[in-house]
């Protein structure tokens, strides 16, 4: 499984620059001193000349052989960040300042990438633990929660270079106060992650069902939303079991797309990291 790091830029000459440089863009002692993200990596460079072109040029990206694609980050020019907030739950997407910090590209690339690398490579690390990754593929529509809210907030504004492991680990700290076992009599003693709705949510080992992509009613973000999280996929087999602590759940629910969703009484419902529902 391959890495993807792709240069969305409104500028001739850094374009030009990521498809002369390729890998050779990182500084080789970065490469080396993090082996797990640079065993097989790719980088790419899109042009483009504002928002709208940016966001379906990344898409066109992604629908082309994305399935071998373990992670994908994505260096925004600052001028083309309102794709930001929309990319943000897919991708890892940092921002770069457009002027170079009146370096050459060169240098600016040389000073910025090596952060970035190794931010990616934290976060990489982190989503790879299995306790910790379900905590970031709570459905962002459907787990009603601050914490997760302020998280997403992070990843969708452009992760920052600085400060982001004591983010993450203050995210943990917090959405962990949520996790519990159900106090009724039952001999169910899992644990379960709360949300502010009294709904919980168990992330489920099982695999007998996936989510549909199929266009229409879904679009693009719903398929990608289904196999990437904040730019590191997982496994879209898997959903969280969603119930109440006693009797059977009901309601209205918003799906992958934003539609809202009436569920009629049932034990519990699949809901997927995208929020699509069975």
């Amino acid at each position: 499984m391959t890495i993807q790091f792709i240069v969305v830029t409104m500028s001739d000459d850094v374009f030009r620059y990521v498809g002369v440089k390729r890998t050779n863009i990182f500084p080789k002692e970065v490469r080396d001193s993090l082996p797990k993200v640079f065993a097989k990596f790719e980088v790419y460079g899109i042009k483009a000349v504002n928002p709208d072109e940016a966001l379906a040029m990344v898409y066109d990206h992604a629908s082309n052989g994305f399935d071998d694609v373990a992670g994908a980050v994505l260096l925004v020019d600052d001028r083309l960040a309102k794709i930001i907030p929309q990319l943000g739950h897919i991708f890892f997407v940092v921002k770069f300042d457009n002027n170079l910090g009146g370096m050459s590209i060169h240098n600016y690339f040389n000073k910025s990438l090596p952060p970035l690398a190794k931010t990616f490579s934290f976060f990489a690390s982190e989503f790879g633990n299995e306790g910790r990754r379900k905590l970031f593929l709570l459905p962002l529509r459907n787990f009603h929660a601050d914490e997760l809210r302020d998280i997403a907030n992070v990843f969708m504004s452009g992760v920052p270079l600085k400060g982001f492991p004591l983010t993450v680990s203050e995210f943990y700290g917090k959405l962990r106060e949520r996790q519990k076992p159900k106090t009724i009599k039952t001999k169910d003693k899992a644990s379960y992650l709360i949300d502010d709705k009294d709904h919980f949510f168990s992330y489920g080992p099982e695999h007998h069902a996936q989510p549909e992509t199929k266009n229409p009613p879904h679009g693009r973000d719903c398929l990608f939303a289904s196999r990437l999280r904040f730019g590191m996929r997982y496994d879209h087999g898997r959903h969280y079991n969603v119930s109440i602590e006693d009797g059977l759940i009901a309601g209205n629910f918003d799906d992958c797309h934003g539609v809202e969703t009436a569920i009629t009484q049932r034990s519990h419902i699949n809901m997927f990291p995208n929020d699509y529902m069975t």
